[in-house]
């Protein structure tokens, strides 16, 4: 089976398309019912995303276990700092899975869209 997908993504990123890709990422769960509320950073099961990671390996378990952590302390000092329209998408982007929530994707996500945003217009183009 081909992997389109990658290649589109990589082909995208290699030509300035930064936001291009955000666009359709966020065009793709820009219906979803899920809102982020001012102040409160969502809550998200990512110990089984984790544990299916490791694959019975402890330290892989307990490395990926800091790092959701991590993110999530990460995200509780920055979240009001994000858009509210980004922290909405976003959010909906991490929670798509539920053996694959994860608070690392969701703030590498903001980070993202805020780089997208920063990016001067021809990039955009």
């Amino acid at each position: 089976m081909k992997q389109a997908a990658p290649i589109q993504c990589r082909s995208a990123f290699a030509a300035g398309g930064l936001a291009l890709v955000f666009a359709s990422i966020f065009s793709t769960i820009h219906s979803a019912p899920v809102v982020a509320q001012a102040g409160e950073v969502p809550s998200l099961e990512f110990a089984a995303g984790c544990r299916n990671a490791a694959a019975g390996n402890a330290a892989t378990l307990d490395s990926c276990m800091r790092d959701e952590q991590g993110a999530r302390q990460k995200l509780t000092t920055q979240w009001d700092g994000f858009p509210h329209a980004d922290r909405t998408q976003c959010t909906a982007l991490a929670k798509m899975g539920t053996a694959l929530q994860s608070y690392v994707e969701l703030i590498t996500c903001l980070e993202m869209a805020k780089q997208a945003r920063d990016l001067p217009k021809e990039a955009k183009e």
